[in-house]
């Protein structure tokens, strides 16, 4: 079973927001989508990205949000001509909770725009159900703070005169002053279906109390059968009008110029052309890509960074000039530091909250080579679970809790009070985690085992190991039972039944040895002779305090 977590498969790094290569990079995540073949399938989709000076140094830093739903900072460490960028700071956010009459995958995709409040970026959400939400920065204009709010119905900006109606879906959403009455309006990029365009929704309230309705939204710019549309505003030719450019499915970059005429409600931007690069060719960014546009290397001239379904960032530079753009070719964004991969043990199944929120939370198999102070011997491993090193240097430390839904229950129990045998933590507090191996060899009835384990820790709580199993005695074939109107059930000529095994734990500074020992039973009666269990697992649940708890696990055994 693996149980002194030797045998290991590397992992690559999550949270840095760097690769092994030093390719900047987000989380994954996949949603349903419309297909190039024209079904509804599951699709990867990209990182968002948006480009602003977030800590008023001069510089232009990268935002990103991962399709997964963190958020973070890449803070621009060169010159005004020279860009260079380190780890991704990750911010005290989680923009993908299942909460609130959503299911998990309702905000999974979160595309951003920045807005300029008083001096400090705001950030402007729209996800993969339609929501469009405003995260006020509560930081300084030199420490950008963002944290998780406490209701997503608070921060969430209606687009309808009925906050909750939905029109559509995987909304890329920006503030810009369209028609330049000195209040803020709503460009959004949409993603349905069928029908994907640029909405524009004008503001019918004010600078400070922007209102969006059905009533004064309108396309700005159609799709023409571009799917999952990204926009960004440049002033393309330098007329000092701005213009669209316009990621979409298919990987390339639509170019759509503002008319000569003054704009009025109801003009359409329509398309000019796809933007090529240096060799002619037109530009492909890769299928379902983001895109934002900001001045990277100080020249005064708008280039171009990407998010792109493989989870990587890319740049395209404007070597042109503010009248007549030139772009090199596409580049996956890279840094001068990496990433270091980490071990974890084969045949377990670990659940440290990564989507629930549980930000910076890791699980990795450790040597005595990694960590001198744990003791091991030689050829020695232990499983620790706990968190990565906080790498924000501009912003304050990102962990939170978010709590648990309504139906989480801390125990073996589901609802109809049948022993789980697989935990499903969807609705846990996102710091609560699981270490899970269904057992090779099944367990006997009757026969007497024993349960053992090392353990050491920090600022852990609600630790429990679980040892569970079903019985399943088949009498016979199944029963087919037509009934009214011609439905069919199906009788399962079967017993069922389960069992479970607990035992508690507080691990200490020092490692400690845990013992129980049990006897598989069943109280059903009709499986008392039965001679094996099916799908015995053994579980470890548990709390860790945010960014402080630790759980060392080692010597797992089950002898009998």
């Amino acid at each position: 079973m693996n149980g002194n977590f030797t045998r290991t498969s590397t992992r690559q790094d999550i949270w840095s927001g760097l690769d092994s290569s030093g390719f900047l990079i987000g989380a994954r995540a996949s949603v349903n989508l419309l297909t190039t073949a024209g079904g509804i399938g599951q699709l990867s989709v990209a990182p968002s990205v948006a480009l602003g000076d977030m800590n008023s140094d001069g510089l232009t830093d990268v935002v990103t949000a991962d399709a997964q739903g963190y958020l973070r900072i890449y803070f621009n460490q060169g010159n005004p001509t020279e860009p260079k960028f380190g780890f991704g700071e990750v911010a005290a956010v989680y923009l993908s909770p299942a909460s609130e009459g959503l299911p998990a995958m309702a905000r999974l995709a979160p595309r951003i725009g920045l807005a300029n409040n008083a001096g400090r970026i705001d950030l402007v959400i729209g996800n993969y159900a339609g929501e469009v939400l405003l995260l006020r920065n509560e930081g300084t204009p030199t420490s950008p703070a963002f944290r998780q709010p406490t209701s997503f119905a608070k921060v969430t900006v209606p687009t309808t005169e009925k906050p909750g109606q939905r029109w559509g879906n995987l909304f890329a959403p920006l503030i810009f002053d369209w028609n330049s009455d000195g209040k803020p309006d709503l460009l959004i990029g949409e993603g349905s279906y069928s029908a994907n365009n640029i909405h524009l929704a004008l503001n019918q309230g004010s600078a400070a109390a922007p209102k969006f309705t059905e009533a004064q939204r309108m396309v700005l710019a159609f799709g023409d059968g571009r799917e999952q549309l990204t926009p960004a505003i440049v002033d393309y030719n330098g007329d000092g009008k701005p213009d669209l450019l316009i990621a979409a499915r298919d990987g390339k970059i639509g170019l759509h110029l503002h008319p000569d005429a003054p704009w009025k409600p109801g003009d359409e931007l329509k398309f000019s052309s796809f933007l090529v690069g240096a060799n002619g060719a037109e530009l492909s960014l890769g299928g379902g890509a983001t895109l934002a546009a900001g001045d990277l290397n100080g020249d005064g001239l708008f280039d171009i960074v990407a998010g792109k379904p493989n989870g990587r960032l890319s740049v395209v530079m404007n070597t042109g000039t503010k009248t007549e753009p030139k772009f090199t070719a596409v580049a996956d964004l890279k840094s001068d530091v990496k990433s270091v991969p980490s071990r974890v043990p084969v045949g377990w199944e670990i659940s440290i909250g990564f989507d629930r929120g549980n930000v910076l939370g890791e699980a990795a198999a450790v040597t005595s080579k990694d960590d001198p102070s744990l003791g091991l011997a030689e050829g020695e491993a232990t499983l620790r679970i706990g968190y990565a090193a906080n790498q924000n240097k501009v912003m304050g430390p990102p962990f939170i809790v978010l709590p648990a839904l309504g139906n989480f229950r801390p125990s073996p129990f589901d609802g109809g009070n049948k022993v789980n045998l697989f935990s499903n933590l969807n609705s846990a507090p996102s710091n609560y985690a699981s270490v899970s191996q269904g057992l090779r060899a099944p367990l006997v009835p009757g026969k007497p085992y024993t349960l053992s384990f090392k353990v050491r820790g920090n600022r852990v709580s609600n630790a429990t190991c679980y040892v569970k199993a079903s019985g399943l005695m088949r009498f016979g074939e199944d029963r087919k039972v037509e009934g009214e109107r011609g439905r069919v059930t199906v009788q399962r000529n079967v017993a069922e039944g389960r069992f479970f095994d607990t035992v508690t734990f507080s691990p200490g500074g020092s490692w400690t040895e845990v013992k129980k020992n049990f006897t598989v039973k069943f109280e059903e009666k009709e499986l008392r002779d039965l001679d094996r269990t099916e799908n015995a697992v053994i579980e470890f649940q548990f709390q860790l305090a945010p960014g402080e708890g630790a759980l060392y696990i080692k010597d797992v055994k089950i002898e009998g």
